[in-house]
């Protein structure tokens, strides 16, 4: 166990693992103690969707082969940002009603455009909310004025 202790007192977290959870992660501790940035959570506005039917064909890693299969029949779905999607450890992840695309890549070096796969197109509803989100965050993901229209 290790306890820390901020120079006034107010702030002291023991990081220690009972019962297989840390009472207080480092972020966490650094954030109470006023000595860390807070995390970029803001979702910029998307302005533009392209829908698509269309092959998907794995990127290939250079040290192993990629964990993805080839899709035939996948939908592609390319959303342009009003600014950059902030750089973080969380992925970004497109919601259409409630089924979430986590399969994506940046189409360009800004981050103003990103591609979303779908490799299940029936699992998409017509006119379904399109929406933008981080990976594993329980917040309420950045809705926005775009619909799912199926690909002719």
């Amino acid at each position: 166990m290790v306890a820390v202790r901020h120079h006034d007192d107010r702030h002291t977290a023991q990081l220690c693992e009972p019962l297989g959870k840390w009472t207080l992660s480092t972020a966490q501790l650094l954030l109470k103690m006023g000595q860390a940035p807070a995390p970029e959570w803001k979702i910029p506005e998307l302005v533009g969707v392209k829908i698509r039917e269309t092959e998907f064909q794995p990127r290939q890693p250079r040290n192993f082969p990629s964990p993805l299969d080839p899709a035939r029949e996948a939908v592609e779905i390319v959303i342009t940002l009003k600014s950059p999607m902030p750089v973080r450890a969380a992925a970004p992840v497109l919601y259409v009603g409630a089924v979430k695309l986590t399969e994506s890549e940046a189409v360009d070096k800004e981050g103003l455009t990103l591609r979303f796969w779908a490799f299940d197109r029936k699992k998409l509803v017509q006119d379904a909310p399109i929406a933008l989100g981080w990976m594993g965050d329980p917040r309420p993901k950045a809705s926005s004025r775009f619909k799912f229209e199926k690909p002719d």
